[in-house]
């Protein structure tokens, strides 16, 4: 738009100066300019990629599917890319922190996040110190007080659909129209701890089976040391990856439970609240996580366990 430079003449030397119009005109001039070449090409510069100072869905509603297995953690500190999580991977998945109080926003976040998806049906069990916002529970299978019977509803489904596949000689393809289940246990000592007798010796078959049938798959939201307790029954022991999972905050070097098989220079950091570690194969990623994910619902078939 403007253009300056030097002329060398046989010791001679002439200055010249270039500008697109009259100096009151040429912001008008720039902006007729730009105006055009929006309309004139489709092609656009991609913006550079940041890490926001907030990760909400705004910020990843683009890789967002309701359909995929997938569920979005966050963004990679480092490489800037989403990262995402597969819960039906394994039969048992934990979300964990040395401290519950820094788990409510990625929690909420989270189950506004899973409520959404289509390609399976979340069912919580609220029995931890965690609180689940008023609007978080909203259109969620949620269950906060009669344990025992929420409990008693899931085996019967899962006892339905084992007979289903007994009855086919143990053929899985008769499930294949049967919805997907993530059953989310915030609180997993706590909730133990309200089953009756009855129930409680029925836990261990009833993980068994749904490792046969592939169709309820389990995250176990807690304190580290709460999963510690449960961390050497057989249910838990012979089902729960330890090279995987999600960690909120610092404190991952600090225990066993969730193991660390690369050790990063992030997990020797100093890390806030609003990061956690995305573990997968002992690697873990630095992520900033989701930490308020609001969308419009539109209205989706739920399972009736009745």
């Amino acid at each position: 738009m403007f253009g300056r430079g030097i002329i060398k003449t046989e010791n001679v030397y002439e200055f010249q100066t270039a500008s697109i119009d009259t100096q009151d005109k040429i912001n008008d001039v720039i902006e007729e300019k730009i105006n055009n070449d929006l309309k004139l090409y489709k092609n656009k510069a991609k913006p550079i990629p940041t890490l926001p100072k907030k990760v909400d869905f705004e910020s990843i509603k683009d890789y967002f599917d309701v359909n995929s297995l997938d569920v979005i953690i966050g963004i990679e500190k480092k490489s800037l890319n989403i990262s995402k999580y597969d819960f039906s991977k394994n039969l048992i998945n934990v979300i964990s922190s040395n401290d519950l109080s820094i788990m409510q926003l990625f929690t909420n976040a989270l189950f506004n996040q899973l409520k959404n998806k289509q390609s399976f049906q979340t069912m919580v069990i609220d029995a931890g110190d965690i609180n689940i916002l008023d609007n978080t529970k909203k259109d969620l299978l949620y269950e906060n007080n009669d344990y025992n019977g929420f409990f008693e509803k899931i085996l019967k489904y899962e006892k339905d659909c084992y007979d289903l596949y007994e009855k086919n000689n143990f053929n899985l393809n008769v499930l294949s129209k049967q919805k997907k289940i993530l059953l989310v246990i915030n609180g997993i000592d706590a909730f133990k701890n309200k089953l009756n007798l009855e129930n409680k010796n029925k836990i261990s078959e009833f993980f068994t089976k749904s490792k046969d049938l592939g169709i309820i798959n389990f995250l176990i939201i807690d304190s580290i040391d709460n999963i510690k307790k449960v961390e050497y029954e057989s249910w838990f022991k012979e089902n729960f990856a330890s090279s995987e999972g999600i960690w909120i905050g610092d404190g991952i070097e600090d225990q066993f439970t969730v193991k660390v098989s690369v050790r990063t220079d992030e997990v020797r950091q100093s890390v806030s609240d609003d990061f956690c570690f995305v573990l997968k194969r002992g690697k873990p990623v630095l992520v900033k996580y989701v930490s308020d994910f609001k969308m419009n619902n539109d209205d989706e078939d739920v399972l009736n366990l009745d």
